[in-house]
């Protein structure tokens, strides 16, 4: 039996039902502890897709760790950047959320920012470039060299666009 530590009860209590028969496994919730009780490895999935939905992870996106090739991993901001929190996480929400939406679309991950933590569901093997290219992007490293990162990693044969000249002309 694993025991956790929740801070907000409302996503997990409005997917207990769907948690507990996905993974056959068994939910109590005292105070603010939440209880999984079964196998150990069906435990173990419970655990990361409720760090996930804490997270801000849908469920159904949550619910993708259940996938032997996904898996959720997380950068904490204030460990590795000794700049001003708030700018560093807008320099990586960018503009309307652009600099994670481009990421998510290059790679197939999904991109969390909750507080000054990171998460990121995806494939495996497409988790570490994420991950290295956020870590750039933390670090001061330009928007287009981690995009081209992440594009060469991914084998793209033709180079991604932003279109920002449609909003460019449209301006004029």
């Amino acid at each position: 039996m694993r025991t956790l530590q929740i801070k907000s009860l409302g996503k997990i209590l409005a997917n207990k039902k769907t948690i507990e028969s996905k993974l056959r496994i068994k939910l109590e919730i005292k105070n603010n502890s939440l209880f999984i009780k079964g196998d150990e490895l069906d435990e173990y999935v419970a655990e990361k897709i409720i760090d996930a939905l804490e997270m801000g992870f849908s469920i159904n996106i949550a619910l993708l760790l259940l996938e032997e090739d996904y898996m959720l991993e997380t950068i904490n901001i204030r460990q590795n950047s000794n700049k001003n929190p708030k700018l560093t996480r807008a320099r990586i929400i960018g503009k309307r959320r652009k600099t994670l939406d481009t990421i998510e679309q290059i790679t197939g991950c999904h991109i969390v920012l909750h507080d000054n933590i990171i998460g990121v569901i995806g494939y495996s093997e497409d988790i570490r470039g994420v991950l290295q290219a956020i870590l750039s992007l933390i670090k001061g490293a330009k928007w287009a060299n981690a995009y081209a990162y992440l594009e060469r990693l991914q084998g793209y044969k033709q180079p991604f666009v932003l279109k920002l000249k449609k909003a460019a002309k449209g301006k004029e």
